[in-house]
């Protein structure tokens, strides 16, 4: 986030105490209006502290109640809406709030199968032709491991469907553009498609929420960089264009993991994917995407289950700012780290 100075809406309520009469009456007004500023200063700081620990939703419940307490946009004290890590955190506790509504509520999906405990699902948009895709499967490990596994990003080439014969489709190549926060990054990946039809890539914001105090889940956003994106290299690190042809496609997701019990969790992905491709039928679209779906699950979850001894376990070593957060975080809720 970007972090702001919320002294200034102590400066607000002091150019107000100095422009105002003198009285008694105004001056016990006046210092009810210091000690609701420090207040509310004191409960910015407590939101921006929950954030940085990537616990959004706790945080914007803090903001949401602040702000029935201060309804009259006009005062100088609502101010702190418009700081931009707010409106920045406001934005992302939406998202995540919305992709843990669609994961956990089976209205208006449809079960295309399910077969060793890897459950498919797609569901019609009304704005699209292509379907959403959700994939829920029942993990005989610790939540620890799979988020490693989905987080090394330039590691998918181990897990993520990709064929060469009878046609080259699938992953080409992932790679991290820029480590944003501890929680938060931003993506590269290219897919290869059949001959007649150019590759694809996209570029990803995903950005993690710790929902494990109160629900046992983790939610990860992943969804395509906004629009113009491109300008803002040094939030999200210099974007590569697209390589030769490849068409540049939107992507709009996440992942909710769930811990049922120290050694297993549950793990739910919601994908929607504009592939432009035009003049391919959407069904056949369709019908390709949930069924990579199900084999990238089993994939993903063959390699949880193998992970000691790889790559993985280097990473993890080495990266203390995420997964010693993280295993300290599941074992301050009482469920097992790494």
């Amino acid at each position: 986030f970007t972090l702001c100075i919320v002294r200034p809406l102590m400066d607000v309520c002091a150019e107000q105490q100095r422009t105002g009469p003198t009285d008694d009456v105004v001056q016990d007004k006046t210092q009810d209006t210091a000690s609701d500023s420090r207040m509310l200063e004191k409960e910015l700081a407590a939101a921006q502290a929950l954030a940085l620990d990537e616990r959004l939703l706790e945080a914007d419940d803090l903001l949401r109640a602040l702000d029935h307490r201060t309804e009259d946009e006009s005062s100088p004290a609502a101010s702190w809406r418009q700081f931009p890590w707010v409106v920045e955190l406001q934005r992302k506790a939406q998202r995540h709030r919305e992709l843990t509504q669609d994961l956990q509520c089976d209205q208006g999906w449809t079960q295309m199968h399910c077969h060793d405990d890897i459950t498919v699902w797609y569901r019609a948009e009304e704005d699209s032709l292509f379907h959403s895709v959700r994939i829920d499967v029942e993990m005989d490990t610790n939540v620890f491991g799979a988020i490693a596994v989905m987080n090394e990003v330039d590691l998918w080439k181990l897990w993520v469907p990709s064929f060469n014969f009878p046609m080259r489709i699938g992953l080409r190549k992932s790679h991290q553009i820029r480590q944003i926060s501890r929680a938060s990054q931003s993506i590269y990946c290219a897919v290869n498609a059949p001959w007649p039809f150019k590759s694809r890539d996209a570029v990803l914001h995903a950005h993690g929420c710790d929902r494990l105090q109160q629900h046992r889940q983790i939610t990860v956003v992943v969804d395509s960089l906004p629009h113009g994106a491109s300008d803002q290299s040094t939030l999200w690190g210099s974007i590569p264009g697209p390589e030769g042809d490849d068409v540049r496609i939107e992507i709009k997701g996440g992942v909710l993991f769930e811990v049922t019990s120290g050694t297993t969790c549950t793990i739910r992905m919601l994908w929607n994917v504009d592939p432009k491709i035009p003049l391919v039928p959407s069904w056949l679209v369709n019908l390709i995407t949930r069924n990579f779906a199900h084999i990238g699950m089993g994939r993903f979850r063959r390699m949880v289950r193998e992970i000691e001894g790889t790559e993985y376990e280097t990473r993890i070593e080495g990266n203390e700012t995420l997964y010693r957060f993280l295993a300290d975080r599941l074992q301050a809720v009482g469920l097992e780290g790494k």
